[in-house]
């Protein structure tokens, strides 16, 4: 059964990119990324940034603390047993534990995107503290990925602008009917029927002689 590592900030993993499904590369020629935990969000995953570099062999964490260019943040469900814990480091002053995300708008029409900015609330937990309409496309977007996945986006030198406008849907228009359907209530409308009287006379009883009889 393959472990999974209890992810904590401020802790850096060498992310093995040799990894496929089934196993390991034969070649071996993908190499390792770093990744940098930076924000852990209960229930949902963590914020990791990944390292724009890439290395032959397992890096350490001095290597870590050298890198200058982080290629994007995004919201990890895990790491596993393959991947090599390097050791702890402060988040360097530009890399924001909870970036702001772009995530797409479904409901209301206009701009297919929208970013939100959080802040950790009282209670621990992050809160949008704002959230605006965003044309810019290089803006992380809110996605939960696998360990797979993460791996995938790197080799594959994914970016966020990539997944724009994939990722927005575009709006579900009703369609309008040719005629147009009054939805008013008709006059009597839920009413019972009226039942209507017969006009039949009913045949009334003889009358009866009450007289005495001699």
């Amino acid at each position: 059964m393959r472990m999974r590592h209890a992810l904590k900030p401020g802790q850096v993993y060498a992310l093995d990119l040799s990894l496929v499904p089934g196993g390991a590369d034969p070649d071996g020629d993908r190499g390792w990324a770093i990744v940098l935990v930076a924000y852990v969000w209960p229930k949902r995953g963590k914020f990791v940034w990944v390292s724009c570099a890439t290395y032959p062999s397992v890096p350490t964490l001095a290597d870590a603390e050298n890198v200058t260019e982080w290629r994007w943040p995004i919201l990890l469900a895990s790491l596993t047993e393959h991947d090599v814990l390097l050791g702890t480091m402060p988040l360097p002053p530009e890399l924001p534990p909870l970036p702001r995300l772009r995530a797409p708008r479904w409901i209301t029409r206009g701009s297919p995107w929208v970013v939100y900015t959080y802040a950790e609330g009282p209670d621990g937990l992050p809160r949008a503290v704002s959230v605006e309409d965003t044309s810019d496309p290089t803006l992380p977007t809110g996605v939960l990925v696998s360990h797979a996945s993460l791996r995938a986006r790197v080799n594959d030198d994914w970016m966020p602008e990539k997944s724009w406008p994939a990722d927005a849907p575009a709006p579900v228009v009703p369609a309008v009917p040719s005629t147009p359907v009054s939805t008013a209530p008709q006059p009597g409308a839920g009413r019972p029927p009226k039942q209507r009287r017969s006009r039949r006379k009913t045949a009334q009883p003889e009358p009866r002689d009450l007289s005495p009889r001699a």
